[in-house]
């Protein structure tokens, strides 16, 4: 009561980086829910949307993940996939059908929301460092691609926002939100 929602908790930029390796590593041995938890941090997906990709939502040779509906109407994008997971996502698309399910098990006929809560707890235990949720994700992805001079706009999009101010309340940690301020008044003025 009283208390205005902030976002979830997030890992620190060293234990996200541990947590990394590990799904990186987990992912180049076949681990798929380790592909999605990765797709997750980089790309700033929601669980479901990582959950509902298909073989054809994977376009250009692997370049590009498109997210054709979601939970609001912004949701509905299209994303470059990092050149560091473009050939495990490659991989994990070969010989499939095109309306195949990806990062999900073809398996389960509906999707199971602590399908990737549990994944992503698996990952944090392995890495030894401490277990936070897959929407805890998609805020890391904001707070790093601040950090990293990615322009508000950018960001709020990426994630699917109509503007920044979402972002911003439950996503972008508030400090990354005044450092890309800072560096940007300081670029400014250095010309």
């Amino acid at each position: 009561v009283g208390k205005a929602k902030g976002g979830k908790p997030q890992l620190r930029i060293d234990e996200t980086r541990k947590r990394e390796a590990v799904a990186m590593q987990r992912a180049r041995s076949g681990d798929v829910p380790a592909l999605g938890v990765l797709l997750m941090l980089y790309l700033g997906l929601r669980q479901g949307e990582v959950a509902a990709r298909v073989a054809r939502d994977v376009d250009d040779d692997g370049r590009v993940l498109w997210i054709p509906s979601g939970k609001t109407r912004n949701a509905k994008r299209r994303l470059k996939i990092p050149e560091q997971v473009r050939p495990l996502v490659l991989a994990r698309i070969e010989g499939q059908e095109s309306d195949a399910p990806i990062f999900y098990p073809a398996h389960h006929k509906t999707h199971h929301n602590g399908y990737y809560v549990a994944q992503l707890a698996r990952l944090c235990r392995m890495a030894g460092v401490p277990v936070v949720c897959p929407h805890s994700l998609r805020g890391m992805h904001a707070t790093l691609a601040l950090e990293g001079g990615a322009t508000s706009d950018a960001v709020a999009k990426a994630l699917g926002h109509g503007s920044f101010e979402m972002t911003k309340t439950h996503y972008a940690s508030a400090s990354s939100v005044a450092n890309n301020e800072s560096c940007r008044v300081a670029a400014a003025l250095a010309g």
